[in-house]
């Protein structure tokens, strides 16, 4: 109800127009009313049918005229909310597209998608019938004066069952908030299960996970029944309770109101009418139990969106060297994951001038992806800096400075469009003759020949229907694409034949001849003997720093470079402070 609320004040000029065609249609409303008592005290008793036609058609003029602001108030409220749902369905996938990794990775994928699909319960929220059922409740009071004209004990009456269905409600309220919040855990969980048996088949099969999974699937399946079966119970429960208190206020308004009757207090047209009344006041209650546990779900949807779109994004501007010269400097970095015992390394410093190649090698899990990634202004150290051509990356522009990186990521993703739209969206200004060169150098052209659409093939779910090797061609083609002066390519020969590998070794020497600065994060021994320097991210937690002397080409061949030395403290091993 809260975020319905907010809408609502977010726009005033058009709350108050809402709040004026909801006031006329609950005075017109009453209209039927006072038909019917006016029939019953000056139509039964005297027969006049000239009478009756008066007030038929003065009915009808009215229901007519109520039927006129209720279709205003249905178009004011889907004209009030389009622009602010729409507003905020952009600024959420803004958050999924350009938020810091660093903050959005502290989302899980299921919470983000649970955001993604409270957007579907916001527009269910913000729908006319919600909205009206909502706006309602309070102009119920209308038709408690009318009571109270009629006959103050029957108000009286009428009251008490206005709050205790309203009373009712709200304490029924966090139960359905906790209920949902419970829903959606589960749902989350079966959801996850049911993406690993949609995108991971092969897995399920070959290491015969159907049992397992299946008796996961099942449990997840259960508690989400059982949770979601609670919930529509609670929200059912409080609709029943509503209803009831309508019968008792029903019973006790005929029983006192016939009470009156029978002294002359009160006409029997104002006691058929009393009893609409309070019908008409009771109403908008009923209503709103039918919709408590949609409000309790948009309740929780806001507070996924908020918790999304409060996560701080990526800076749209910056700095922009008029020409970047290739120079690139890590200063005394360090990183840690939040929760590990230690950094995955600190004090790094690593100086590249234009054409130099770095070759960085280590286990699994030791960090060389995370620095390409932190080289790439995806994340941010825990201590030091990124310079680019001595300018500290934090102060550059993102999109400018991802324009001068060639990256090569390890496992690669695409966007669901044509491979084309692939290419050009790494450089908009991809010419033919370009695109051609790099499909050619990348090893791309016999497989684009063999497919029916060539480079108007669509990518599907990110690539993954790619064969591997195809996969890490494709993204060696988007990233030569970019034309960029630095290039950073984390584990380019894996999954690539002898033909592919080969394809590797000569892009890197053509780009080292063009001047370009390369990074390369590796355990190929024949790119490993074409760099200038051997970063070692295995020495913790001070990586070391090697020089390589054999050759100044990527080529295959026998290759050697320093073992790794553990003794931080070795006086003859040059550390992670050298300077190439």
């Amino acid at each position: 109800m809260k975020s319905i609320l907010k809408l609502l004040l977010t726009h005033p000029g058009r709350f108050a127009e809402l709040l004026g065609a909801t006031f006329f249609i609950h005075l017109l409303g009453l209209s039927g009313t006072l038909f019917v008592i006016l029939v019953f005290n000056n139509y039964l008793p005297y027969g006049v049918n000239a009478t009756l036609v008066t007030l038929a058609i003065g009915a009808i003029i009215a229901s007519l005229a109520e039927a006129a602001f209720r279709s205003v108030r249905q178009r004011l409220s889907a004209d009030l909310f389009a622009p602010s749902l729409s507003r905020i369905a952009k600024g959420v996938y803004g958050s999924l597209t350009g938020a810091r990794l660093t903050a959005l990775n502290g989302l899980t994928p299921a919470r983000r998608h649970e955001a993604l699909r409270g957007l579907d319960t916001l527009e269910q929220l913000a729908s006319p019938a919600t909205v009206g059922a909502l706006l309602d409740a309070p102009f119920a009071l209308i038709a408690l004066v009318a009571l109270f004209m009629i006959d103050p004990w029957l108000c009286l009456i009428a009251l008490i069952a206005l709050v205790l269905a309203w009373l009712t409600i709200a304490a029924g309220r966090p139960r359905l908030r906790r209920l949902a919040r419970e829903v959606a855990e589960h749902d989350a969980g079966a959801r996850a299960l049911a993406t690993t048996a949609i995108e991971q088949p092969d897995t399920v099969r070959v290491f015969n996970a159907q049992t397992r999974l299946g008796a996961a699937w099942e449990q997840v399946r259960g508690r989400w029944l059982q949770a979601r079966s609670t919930s529509a119970a609670a929200a059912a429960g409080s609709q029943t309770l509503t209803g009831t208190l309508s019968a008792w206020q029903g019973t006790a308004i005929i029983g006192v109101g016939a009470l009156s009757a029978t002294t002359g207090d009160l006409s029997t047209g104002a006691l058929i009418g009393a009893n609409i009344l309070a019908a008409r006041t009771l109403a908008p209650m009923l209503r709103l139990a039918s919709l408590a546990e949609l409000f309790a779900r948009a309740d929780l949807a806001e507070q996924q969106l908020t918790e999304l779109l409060k996560l701080p994004h990526e800076a749209e501007s910056g700095s922009e060297l008029r020409e970047y010269g290739g120079g690139l400097e890590l200063a005394d970095m360090a990183f840690a994951y939040p929760g590990m015992a230690m950094p995955l390394f600190e004090h790094l410093s690593v100086r590249l001038t234009s054409g130099m190649a770095l070759g960085v090698i280590g286990s699994n899990g030791s960090g060389k992806t995370t620095l390409a990634r932190l080289i790439c202004g995806l994340v941010e150290s825990s201590r030091g800096q990124v310079l680019v051509d001595g300018t500290d990356l934090r102060q550059m522009n993102p999109a400018w400075w991802r324009r001068q990186v060639s990256y090569l990521p390890q496992e690669p993703a695409f966007i669901d469009a044509t491979v084309l739209d692939n290419l050009r969206m790494a450089n908009p200004d991809l010419d033919d003759e370009r695109l051609n060169a790099i499909v050619r150098t990348a090893g791309l052209r016999t497989w684009l020949d063999n497919t029916p659409q060539g480079l108007d093939t669509p990518l599907r779910e990110g690539g993954r229907t790619l064969a591997v090797g195809v996969r890490k061609r494709l993204a060696l083609a988007r990233a030569l694409a970019t034309n960029g002066r630095l290039a950073v390519f984390d584990e380019p020969t894996d999954a690539l034949d002898d033909e592919g590998r080969l394809a590797l070794y000569a892009v890197l020497n053509t780009l080292r001849a063009h001047g370009s600065t390369l990074v390369v994060l590796t355990h190929d021994p024949h790119i490993l003997r074409g760099v200038d320097w051997v970063l070692d991210l295995r020495v913790k937690p001070v990586p070391r720093l090697y020089p390589v002397t054999q050759s100044a080409t990527f080529t295959p061949g026998d290759a050697s470079f320093p073992p790794v030395e553990q003794n931080d403290n070795d006086e003859d091993g040059e550390d992670a402070s050298t300077h190439p």
